[in-house]
């Protein structure tokens, strides 16, 4: 499946790791799936999206932005920390996504990066290191 949602901070910090082409229909199945986790969540929930393994993602800016608003203005969203983008047309309509719903997005290098700036914001969350 090209994109999976798991927990890095169990409902806290959920981490989206997208691969290959991403269609509309995949990225709606992911905002669906974010949705619910918000909608279960007690507290403020971040994510973190992996585009390391992505190649390419839907380009319509405008159903990008519709399929991902619900999201990015549920009350209960707080970051959205993405790394590992190496396509600039994907770095560019994430970027515009997030201002277009103005969501709080940030864009890092890596996930070591992603999660030293949610622990920056809200130090209370703790992640598990790596074994």
């Amino acid at each position: 499946m090209p994109i999976e949602h798991s927990w890095l901070v169990e409902g806290k910090v959920i981490l989206i790791e997208m691969s290959g082409e991403l269609s509309l229909e995949e990225l709606q199945a992911s905002a669906a799936q974010s949705l619910d986790a918000l909608n279960q969540a007690n507290e403020t929930l971040h994510q973190i999206i992996d585009f390391t393994h992505a190649s390419s993602l839907a380009n319509n800016l405008s159903d990008l932005s519709k399929l991902s608003r619900p999201v990015n203005e549920h009350p209960l969203l707080g970051w959205v920390v993405m790394y590992g983008i190496q396509n600039k047309l994907i770095k560019f309509l994430t970027t515009m996504t997030g201002q277009l719903t103005n969501s709080k997005l940030k864009s890092v290098d890596t996930r070591e990066d992603a999660t030293a700036f949610l622990q920056h914001v809200e130090p209370l969350i703790v992640f598990e290191t790596d074994a």
